[in-house]
């Protein structure tokens, strides 16, 4: 774990702790408890993209924008199949859904989320090829550009004149 930064311990501490509420929210089934989950995957999913940003991983970067984009579609999709997104009623929740099939959009949202959190996850977990463990190794004080102390030179000498 050496060669990662703060944003990759914290995204591993999230992803672990995410895992444990998705089960947790399995057995449960309380909405507080889907919330907390909910609350942990966005935490892991902003540290990851901050780990890849500092590594420098464009196409992980990039490839994961992607992915966003899908999930935030078909989630879309989703609640629009249902009648609840862009609906100016009040009573859409009530209003009964001649829809057939708008399942697929949720499988398709909730694939693409994953993918895209997997993704991520190895993109921050994974060490680089090309030696990018240099990037959160010590740098000697000198490389950094911060000065050295130098020492003081030496005072001239006085030189005393006896009258």
């Amino acid at each position: 774990m050496r060669h990662m930064g703060n944003s990759g311990k914290i995204a591993i501490g999230a992803f672990v702790a995410a895992a444990a509420l998705l089960v947790l929210t399995g057995v449960t089934l309380n909405e507080a408890v889907l919330m907390c989950f909910l609350a942990a995957s966005a935490a892991a999913y902003v540290a990851c993209v901050a780990e890849v940003v500092i590594r420098q991983r464009h196409k992980t970067l990039a490839a994961s924008g992607v992915g966003t984009i899908l999930f935030v579609a078909f989630g879309v999709a989703f609640l629009r199949q249902w009648g609840l997104a862009f609906s100016p009623d009040p009573a859409a929740l009530t209003a009964p859904v001649t829809t057939t099939h708008p399942d697929l959009y949720f499988y398709l949202a909730a694939a693409a989320g994953a993918a895209t959190l997997l993704l991520l996850f190895a993109g921050t977990v994974l060490p680089g090829r090309r030696g990018t463990a240099r990037a959160y190794a010590p740098r000697p004080a000198a490389a950094s550009g911060v000065a050295r102390a130098r020492p003081a030179a030496p005072s001239p000498q006085r030189t005393s004149t006896r009258r």
